[in-house]
């Protein structure tokens, strides 16, 4: 029911490594997402395309990019749905499978 999500990461090492599993969710959901540019964000989300990334430890940046989208809602909403249709599209477990599959297969 919510109309934008803020995802703020601070650039740690953590934040880098870690995989961002509720960033998928919410972007699976069709929610549009302004996040902080680390780790696999950048990966997740296409900056002008399925939402909107800025850079990390930047409050008036992530301001700033949550009202942009908050001023055009009808917009927000394309870039949430384009973003359901792109995560699952890459991210699905067929595909995931098949891409663990193919690298043991490699490793053996």
């Amino acid at each position: 029911a919510a109309d934008v999500a803020i995802m703020p990461y601070a650039d740690t090492t953590m934040n880098r490594a870690k995989g961002m599993a509720k960033l998928l969710e919410l972007l699976h959901a069709g929610i549009p997402v302004v996040a902080s540019r680390v780790g696999q964000a950048g990966e997740y989300i296409r900056h002008g395309r399925t939402g909107l990334l800025v850079a990390p430890d930047d409050g008036g940046a992530l301001a700033g990019a949550t009202l942009t989208l908050l001023a055009d809602l009808e917009q927000a909403r394309a870039w949430g749905r384009a973003a359901q249709r792109d995560v699952m599209g890459r991210f699905n477990w067929p595909r995931l499978a098949a891409t663990l599959e193919q690298r043991y297969r490699a490793v053996l």
